[in-house]
Order: C-alpha cells, then structure tokens, then sequence
C-alpha cells in the first residue's frame, strides 16, 4: 500500500508516524524516528510499517479485552464475597432476635462461627462440639428436664433445627419464582448452598 495522498516526502530527517486503528477507532500509533546514514524512508518501508501498525492494533484490542474482563471478574468476586458476608449477618441477626449469641464474641468472629455451622450442617458430631451449640436456644430445643442424658449429638441436631429454621426465616413471602428475583436471591443462594447442598459459585 503507497503512503495516503499528500504525505509529504519521507526525508531521512523525517520521523514515520502510521496509525493504529481497530474497528474503525484510532488506539495508538507506531512511531519511527529518522533514518541513519541520512537514508529516506521508501513507499516500501511505510507498507511494512502499516502492516505491522495493523497487527499491532490486533494485539493491543485482544490485550485490552483480556484486562476488562479480569477487572470483571474481580468485581464479581469482590461482589459475592460481599453477598455472602451480608448473608451470615442476616442468619445471624436471625440468631440473635431469639437469644444473643455467646457473650465475648465479636462480630467478625460470630460470622465466622455462622457460616462454619452452615459448612457442616448435617454433621451432627461437629455441631454438637461447636460453640453455637451453647447458646441459650439451643436448650430450649432440647428437654432440659433430661439434661443428664442430653448428648453432643443431641445439641447437634437442635443447632442444625436452629440454622435451618434461622435460613427459612429469610424467606419472602409468596411462591418462589422460577427465575429467582433479587428479593428470593438471597434466601435462594443461602437455602440451596447450605440446606440443600448444592454448589452454588455466589457462595465462596
């Protein structure tokens, strides 16, 4: 291809600056300096030059749509992580309308508790040993009157009621959509990852 019309004469002084375009938008340009020995560029030499310009514009769009989508999926990671903190704090604000949550835990530790008794919730032996199941509800699900014969099983299986019944609580009224709403998601990631086991990629 022969420079565009007017191009003034490629002088050995004279810089070679080509374009770079991609979908009919200008994203850079290639830039050569002067040539040595006092030698002009030829016709053959800015042919070379746009070829090249043209790959280029290739490879720097192809580069450019590979860092949009990583900041992407960073937003969407960071996006979940945060969902799924709000939702330990709903399960656990749940927790604490009943009875408050051990004394000397703090927030960061309660959500951890929350979520690791979510993680085994069908592990009656776990739950049984796990610090939730000291809370105050957790009695009252069992029959106190036989606290001799109450075993770490039993208060397992009351901490696993207590989880459940805390996750259907944050259910929304009405019948569940086929397509969940951003009202039932929460309940819907939460219920479906937890109770039911599913994998779920909102839940990290």
């Amino acid at each position: 291809m022969s420079p565009p019309p007017g191009l003034p004469k490629l002088e050995g002084t004279t810089p070679l600056l080509v374009p770079m375009h991609y979908g009919g938008e200008q994203i850079g340009a290639v830039v050569l300096g002067p040539k040595t020995m006092g030698v002009g560029y030829t016709e053959d030499d800015f042919d070379l030059l746009e070829d090249l310009a043209e790959r280029v514009a290739g490879v720097v769009h192809s580069v450019r749509l590979q860092e949009k989508s990583v900041r992407q999926i960073d937003a969407l990671v960071t996006e979940f992580r945060e969902r799924e903190r709000e939702l330990r704090l709903r399960i656990q604000e749940v927790l604490e309308s009943k009875l408050p949550i051990l004394e000397g835990v703090g927030e960061r530790e309660a959500i951890s508790l929350v979520e690791d008794a979510l993680r085994h919730l069908y592990d009656y032996a776990y739950l049984g040993e796990h610090k939730l199941a000291q809370l105050r509800i957790i009695d009252s699900h069992l029959d106190i009157r036989e606290a001799a014969f109450v075993t770490h099983l039993d208060r397992g299986k009351a901490l696993q009621v207590v989880m459940t019944t805390a996750v259907e609580k944050l259910r929304p009224p009405g019948s569940q959509p086929s397509l969940p709403t951003r009202e039932w998601h929460q309940y819907v990631i939460l219920h479906d990852s937890y109770v039911l086991g599913e994998r779920n990629r909102d839940i990290m």
